[in-house]
């Protein structure tokens, strides 16, 4: 059933983005103290315990992790209630969260690119949320295998590149590419977790429903590199570059996996007839966020670290 403006979906996400978009910040700001390791991708994996470690030493490297953490238990939650499709591109709001960051503590300033880009976003997510629809059980399971391998065999490649080409423009781009692939196709393992999960054990969620089930394995492996190859990538690139690269994959890849593989409308159909423009203000509102994003993208100012945090 289609629920129009579900605000318990737009509060989950609002909270979400907070969380999420200060963890960035905090992250970012923090690999500019890591000395001990060079911070390249080879460095980092080389001895993955040894630079957990440091990073583990970086006060607010351990406080932006804890916020996304906290994020991602939200994410989690609101997954289990609704669609991908839908729950994917209002996540994206921690971008706005990011940019305000700079705005607020930086002293940034906005121009009207800007402020059109922010409004896009707005008004995209707005109209995602309309008629926000519960969760599906259809799941393909031969479709998810094609696109995961397709897009591990993507990433592998561009991992490559970043060791054949050795420098921090060639790491900024690709390595933010792989860090957005692993991301949406965790995405697409977190939301498996629960449609596979009810098909197999019912509505009940419990320890059980998670441990028995193998897409929770694949989300963390899936996160677990998405999320220390975009740590290489912030800290071998810059922000304005990294961060709406990967706005634009975890938005773009996992809707269009939920599509291929859970067989998710992005139309609305009104007792199975189409109306223009409501049955596509999914898909007006997800052109709106990919457009704001793009239109921010070559204005937004590089967070640089402030001097009172130690």
């Amino acid at each position: 059933m289609n629920n129009i403006f579900d605000a318990v979906l737009i509060l989950l996400m609002i909270s979400y983005a907070l969380l999420n978009g200060t963890a960035a910040y905090f992250l970012k700001i923090s690999l500019s103290k890591v000395t001990e390791i060079e911070m390249t991708l080879k460095g980092f994996f080389q001895n993955p315990i040894r630079g957990f470690y440091h990073l583990l030493r970086i006060p607010t490297w351990v406080i932006g992790g804890i916020l996304f953490v906290s994020g991602f238990l939200i994410y989690q939650y609101s997954l289990s209630l609704y669609d991908l499709s839908v729950v994917k591109p209002l996540s994206n709001l921690s971008l706005i969260v990011c940019f305000f960051w700079g705005f607020q503590i930086l002293k940034e300033h906005i121009i009207k690119r800007e402020i059109i880009g922010i409004t896009a976003m707005v008004a995209g997510v707005i109209l995602t949320s309309l008629f926000a629809s519960g969760k599906e059980s259809d799941f393909n399971q031969n479709n998810m295998i094609i696109f995961s391998i397709i897009f591990i065999f993507v990433a592998l490649l561009f991992i490559s590149v970043t060791f054949i080409k050795r420098n921090s423009k060639i790491d900024e781009f690709f390595l933010t590419l792989v860090s957005g692939i692993l991301f949406s196709l965790g995405a697409l393992f977190n939301n498996a977790i629960y449609v596979y999960g009810r098909n197999v054990f019912g509505d009940e969620i419990s320890l059980e429903f998670f441990l028995f089930n193998p897409f929770l394995y694949f989300l963390v492996i899936s996160y677990f590199f998405a999320f220390f190859i975009g740590q290489v990538a912030y800290a071998r690139g810059r922000m304005v570059i990294v961060g709406p690269i990967l706005s634009l994959l975890t938005v773009g890849l996992p809707v269009l996996g939920a599509v291929f593989i859970f067989n998710e409308s992005l139309i609305i159909l009104f007792e199975g007839a189409l109306l223009f423009p409501l049955s596509f203000l999914k898909i007006i509102g997800i052109i709106l966020i990919l457009s704001g994003i793009l239109v921010i993208y070559p204005q937004i100012k590089e967070i640089q670290e402030p001097e009172t945090i130690q």
